[in-house]
């Protein structure tokens, strides 16, 4: 099956926003022809001051073309980039909307083997990254690259062979940034990777930072810390160095379209073959060839982002969900019956072997063992967190599979041994299953709790 491009991907996660995005790049793009115009004029300027032009309404009106065409693109590109951003941030907000309604869709145990570092990086952090390839990238890089081809396309009109010579400097000086190219996006993969590993070592240092303390454990897990932190940098640092000296070159290289214009163009003028008012055109539009090129190259990074992002998050979005029914279950009585049960967490290796087991409603149950027997296991497969790899669960008779993932939680309270507190006040974070609920249930479970 052949790999969809990840601008394309990128394009579907952004349904509905197409349309402010296409109106971007047709902006950008009629920007770049009016800012033409000021090349043009610049030329016949030039001309007109060989030719002893001394009316000075020549001059005004020519000086009044470069300043219109100056001022509409600058208009249009202003206009370009509040649209693309416009749909731009509507289409980050999508894509984490998109995220954040996966995620209670998947099975716990997807979510607990990513690390909450990894998870803010590909949510928070990433998404955002894709700012800069949406909202410049598409009208920036449209516009640079077709404002010097438009120059190229007139060139060939005036004269082949200085069309010609005005692109000698360019594809030297792009050869050596296809180098960079050509291992960029396996790089920024790799810096990715390098990023997680220091986002989850400063996540478990910080939210563990209470267990360290009374272990005396602080220099040992301060070393991980640290040294995930100086390898990251050490990444950054050998990847950037390796860049240096061909970006460095193509961006010396590229814009010295004069090497070849200028000595050869006066051959051909002195020859008689080149007339004056093309070999001067010619000089003034290739300054304008090389810049943009260059700038539409400094997207690479940007494309290699969008390839590891749209990864990542289509990992999330093309992740397994729990298979359960959608049509609301009808129970009898509240009993909870296990047969023949085998779950693992992992297909490689299973923690529960043909359990069967019968709660009647209205008793307790305690299941005693050593750690990692999987008592927690079957209480959370019971509450649905998972799904049971092979055999059944029923509560009131209908299997967990049948029952809606909404309605089983609702049937199930669970108090996990892991706790955690929502960064709010001790009675929201108790009334957090049901926000509406008044104060005095919320201080009577309170009390009932011990923890008024």
């Amino acid at each position: 099956m052949k790999q969809q491009s990840p601008m394309l991907r990128l394009w579907e996660l952004g349904e509905g926003q197409q349309g402010g995005l296409k109106r971007a790049v047709l902006s950008a793009v009629v920007g770049v022809l009016f800012g033409m115009l000021p090349y043009f004029a610049a030329a016949q300027i030039i001309l007109g001051l060989l030719k002893g032009e001394q009316s000075a309404q020549y001059y005004l009106i020519w000086c009044a073309v470069a300043l219109v065409g100056f001022l509409l693109r600058a208009t249009l590109y202003s206009l370009a980039l509040s649209q693309s951003h416009k749909a731009t941030f509507a289409i980050l907000k999508s894509i984490r909307e998109k995220v954040l309604e996966k995620l209670p869709k998947m099975p716990l145990g997807t979510i607990l083997d990513t690390s909450s570092g990894q998870m803010k990086q590909i949510i928070v952090d990433q998404v955002e990254s894709m700012e800069r390839p949406l909202a410049h990238l598409l009208p920036e890089m449209t516009a640079n690259v077709l404002g010097p081809v438009c120059i190229l396309i007139y060139l060939f009109v005036l004269d082949w062979r200085m069309a010609l010579l005005s692109l000698v400097s360019i594809p030297v000086g792009m050869a050596f940034m296809m180098a960079v190219m050509a291992g960029y996006g396996k790089q920024y993969e790799g810096s990715v990777k390098t990023t997680q590993a220091m986002n989850s070592a400063i996540v478990e240092y910080i939210g563990g930072i209470e267990v360290i303390k009374a272990f005396n454990q602080g220099k040992q897990s301060y070393a991980r810390f640290s040294n995930s932190v100086k390898a990251n940098a050490s990444y950054f640092y050998h990847w950037m160095k390796s860049c240096q000296m061909p970006v460095s070159l193509a961006r010396a290289i590229s814009p010295t379209t004069m090497i070849t214009i200028l000595p050869v163009g006066w051959l051909l003028y002195t020859g008689g073959s080149l007339p004056i008012e093309t070999f001067i055109t010619t000089i003034v539009l290739s300054l304008g060839i090389a810049g943009p090129l260059l700038a539409a190259m400094d997207f690479v990074d940007s494309l290699a982002k969008v390839g590891t992002i749209v990864g990542s998050v289509d990992a999330i979005l093309n992740g397994a969900e729990q298979d359960h029914g959608e049509m609301p279950a009808e129970f009898q009585g509240r009993d909870i019956q296990l047969s023949h049960v085998s779950f693992g967490y992992h297909a490689d290796k299973e923690v529960l072997h043909d359990i069967s087991l019968t709660i009647p409603a209205g008793t307790m149950t305690a299941f005693v063992g050593p750690s990692g027997s999987g008592k927690s296991t079957i209480a959370k497969l019971i509450a649905g967190f998972w799904d049971v790899t092979s055999g059944s669960i029923t509560l009131g008779g209908q299997d967990l599979k049948r029952v809606p993932l909404k309605q089983l939680y609702d049937q199930v309270a669970f108090v996990s041994q892991d706790n955690y507190l929502f960064d709010e006040s001790i009675r929201e974070n108790i009334r957090m299953g049901r926000p509406a609920a008044p104060d005095a249930p919320v201080e009577g479970g309170a009390n009932a709790a011990g923890c008024d």
